[in-house]
């Protein structure tokens, strides 16, 4: 080879470049000839030569020699390339050097700390260098996250990344636990090896599903743990519980009922049917609707009283000649307490005057009348005062009761305009009496039904539970499901509580079983003998304690009659069943009780109460006080003032006759009849037929609704019957084998048995009647009717017993006193 003698290191240095890039491109040709066209190109007379590997450059001159390196100085070029920090370390392997020297057609490949440095022909640089950059994207380590169950991911990281990762995955690959699964991390083609081997490894799953109230906690239990690490310490597995939490409720079923039953007071707006009454402060004189109603005096003067003389004034003095002279209409006809203008100035239609009553007794009826006559006018909207509660100084509570008292009694008589109430509120300092008073009523009546109504079906939230069990060995999945649905079932547990009450529960009491489960988060199915509670053991037990003691409450239900409550105005309300139990318990107990309702405290002192912070009136059933009917039996002696009164019967008369012939003809004994006495009680007499009455009416089958049936007793008790009346209290003294109530016979004989010396003829009150048993404290409910049987029998297809339990429903009509 022909060389210049200066410069020859660098000669050969370049020389050597060319022979490394002549043997590692291919064609060689091609590099060959693109050299030998450059110099071409610049006169240089050059020829190369390739011989064993080595590039021969030859040339005339020294200063040719010089001027062809120069040329090939310019066609050579450097350029350096980032590497991407995680693949750093790979790049220094020979192998990769290797392979971008063959692939990027390079002179040089050198590789610094951060970079790789390339050295190329110019005229393929742009080509190669994009080139280099692509195969060093394609060596950057690739991830992979393959995603698993909660549960075969911790076996997979547990047994196979820990006591298989030699054989599983490489050093190359790093992996990551990740919560939906495994991330794989390294070379994209050992990476195919790896995700080779794990999809030929197998895997037994089971699945294990809990619903039920409260249910997480248990995952946070020390001996759910500790079965938990047991099971996989003694078994190649992993079990992985998940909960779905319900949102536990912040307060209880019953103080829901309580804070919305507050709520009630703040209320501006409450709907009365289809009618909505608002409350609102401000001058009735700029009310828009169709009607106002004012209040007037007796002799309809419109300028007496504050509110009257404010629309007067602003309507002007024709409203007044109008309502003297030439009303629109007036009502009722005879001595009209109402009378009806037009507007005048008024931004009304019409204007009702009503004669206020003095008493608030009587202000719910001239209410009422007033909006019926509104309704008459096809009025839509109609303003009212509070009327009463200025000049004539009623109480603010009292006629806000009335006015609601008055609203609910014409709503309920389904109006056919009416359909918003204004009640234009004066002074401030009462909107509350008023906002309180006209709701109250509302809440208590209507608001409280549906609320326990609509709380019928719910129950608590349930949490639902996942256990997932994870073993690569059939056999030993077996034995941890085994342990796992073991100790479940010992945790979420079933019971069923049977009892003969629950059939006769009453809509608000199986609400209450409702509530009792649902604040005792159990979850709760009511059939029609039997009550299922379900849900974590120790709740299950608490509920079922509460269940069992509400059904003893029921099993005591009163048949006496049903208190009823009024929290303001003359309408009571009845009280659900068992509170009256309660009731007639403390009536004579005195002093300071408290009954829960509706969820509610309901605080007693003697027949005043207070219901959640409102002041009301108890009105005990009083069958006396509703009997007033005069009609007593027309062979009656005079009672000559008395309350009870006993009349003996004369031998030969036909009373007797008849008494003494139902007496004989009723498989007497050897006693005979010393006398035949009337009882003569005429309190018990108008309570009897009263009861006679109710039960005839909603009776279901064609037994007759009473008959004449004996009751032996001793003298003692005869006398206290013949004043009281019968008293069941003292079921039990002789015998209770269909019930504990008071026994009557078709047949005298079965009374006699008990050592009678003396007899009753009575009339009871039989009605529909059921089966009795010895454990029976009340009948049994009629089938699909919210009432109950009347008396109970010793054989509902030939009876000759009668058990009655409600006292009112018997009357001793005739004492017989036997030798």
């Amino acid at each position: 080879m022909n060389l210049v003698d200066t410069n020859l290191e660098m000669v050969e240095e370049k020389l050597l470049l060319l022979k490394t890039a002549l043997n590692c491109v291919e064609p060689c040709v091609y590099n060959r000839e693109f050299v030998e066209n450059e110099l071409e190109k610049q006169n240089v007379k050059a020829a190369m030569e390739v011989k064993n590997d080595e590039v021969h450059l030859v040339t005339m001159t020294n200063e040719m020699s010089a001027q062809a390196v120069t040329i090939l100085n310019n066609m050579i070029t450097t350029h350096q390339i980032e590497i991407p920090s995680d693949i750093s370390a790979l790049v220094k392997l020979k192998t990769l050097q290797d392979k971008l020297n063959k692939l990027t057609k390079c002179y040089v490949v050198k590789i610094k700390e951060y970079f790789l440095e390339l050295t190329l022909f110019v005229g393929d640089h742009a080509k190669l260098i994009e080139e280099a950059k692509s195969y060093l994207e394609s060596c950057c380590p690739d991830s992979r996250v393959l995603e698993f169950t909660p549960g075969v991911t911790r076996f997979i990281a547990k047994y196979w990344l820990n006591g298989e990762s030699c054989d599983l995955v490489p050093s190359s690959v790093s992996t990551k636990v990740l919560e939906q699964g495994i991330e794989f991390t390294g070379p994209p083609d050992v990476l195919d090896t790896v995700m080779e081997k794990l999809g030929s490894k197998k895997l037994d799953c089971h699945n294990l599903s809990y619903s039920s109230p409260k249910l997480s906690t248990l995952l946070k239990e020390m001996k759910w743990k500790a079965i938990v690490t047991l099971l996989e310490a003694t078994h190649r597995c992993t079990v992985t519980a998940s909960a779905d939490s319900a949102v536990a409720p912040t307060k209880s079923r019953f103080n829901e009922r309580n804070n919305a039953l507050n709520d009630i007071a703040k209320v501006s707006e409450a709907m009365f049917g289809k009618v909505k009454v608002k409350i609102v402060v401000g001058d009735i004189t700029a009310e828009y609707s169709d009607v106002i109603i004012n209040g007037v005096t007796s002799d309809f003067v419109l300028s007496r009283g504050t509110v009257s003389s404010a629309l007067l004034k602003v309507a002007g003095t024709a409203m007044q000649d109008q309502c003297n002279n030439n009303p629109v209409m007036t009502y009722p006809a005879v001595a009209p307490c109402i009378r009806v203008t037009n507007s005048f100035n008024l931004l009304c239609n019409h204007v009702i005057h009503l004669v206020t009553p003095h008493q608030s007794s009587k202000l719910a009826k001239h209410i009422k009348d007033s909006m019926e006559v509104a309704d008459m006018m096809k009025a839509e909207s109609v303003s009212i005062p509070t009327l009463g509660a200025g000049g004539i100084g009623l109480d603010c509570g009292e006629v806000a009761s009335a006015m609601c008292e008055a609203f609910a009694q014409f709503a309920e008589s389904t109006p056919s305009c009416v359909r918003e109430i204004r009640v234009v509120v004066y002074e401030t300092s009462i909107v509350e009496i008023f906002k309180r008073g006209i709701t109250v009523c509302m809440g208590l009546t209507n608001y409280l039904e549906s609320c326990w109504l609509q709380f019928k079906h719910d129950k608590p939230q349930e949490d639902n539970l996942s256990i997932q069990i994870v073993c690569d060995d059939q056999s030993c999945l077996d034995q941890v499901k085994h342990e796992v649905e073991k100790h479940m079932k010992s945790v979420v547990v079933t019971k069923t509580i049977s009892d003969d009450a629950i059939h006769n529960m009453s809509d608000h009491d199986r609400i209450e079983v409702f509530d009792i489960a649902c604040d005792g988060l159990v979850n709760v199915g009511l059939q029609q003998n039997s009550i299922t509670l379900q849900g974590l053991d120790e709740n299950v037990g608490k509920v079922y304690e509460l269940v069992r003691d509400k059904l003893r409450d029921i099993k005591y239900q009163p048949t006496n009659g049903v208190w009823e409550w009024s929290f303001g105005g003359n309408k009571f309300h009845p009280l659900p069943m068992r509170v009256c139990q309660r009731l007639e318990n403390y009536k004579n107990s005195g002093g300071v009780n408290v009954i829960i309702v509706y969820g509610h405290s309901l605080t007693v002192t003697g027949m005043d109460c207070e219901f959640n912070g409102i002041k009301g009136k108890l009105k005990q059933p009083d069958y006396k006080e509703q009997a007033t009917s005069n009609d007593l039996p027309s062979n009656w002696n005079n009672m000559e003032g008395r309350s009870c009164k006993k009349v003996e019967l004369g031998v030969g008369s036909q009373e007797y006759i008849r008494v003494s012939q139902l007496f004989k003809n009723s498989k007497p004994r050897c006693q005979s009849i010393m006398k035949i006495e009337r009882i003569q009680n005429p309190s018990l007499y108008k309570q009897y037929n009263l009861r006679k009455k109710d039960v005839k009416e909603h009776m279901v089958s064609a037994h007759p609704v009473e008959r004449e049936l004996f009751h032996g007793t001793s003298q003692n008790d005869a006398d206290t019957i013949c004043t009281d009346g019968f008293n069941r209290s003292f079921a039990g003294k002789n015998a209770t084998v269909y019930g504990k109530g008071s026994y009557f016979a078709v047949d005298s004989s079965y009374s006699m048995d008990y050592g009678s010396s003396c007899m009753f003829l009575a009339n009871v009150i039989t009605g529909d009647y059921c089966q009795g048993h010895h454990t029976m404290l009340v009948p049994d409910m009629k089938p699909g009717r919210d009432r109950r049987y009347d008396s109970a029998v010793n054989s509902t297809t030939n009876p000759t017993i009668f058990v009655s339990f409600s006292d009112p429903n018997v009357y001793p009509s005739y004492l017989l006193t036997l030798r």
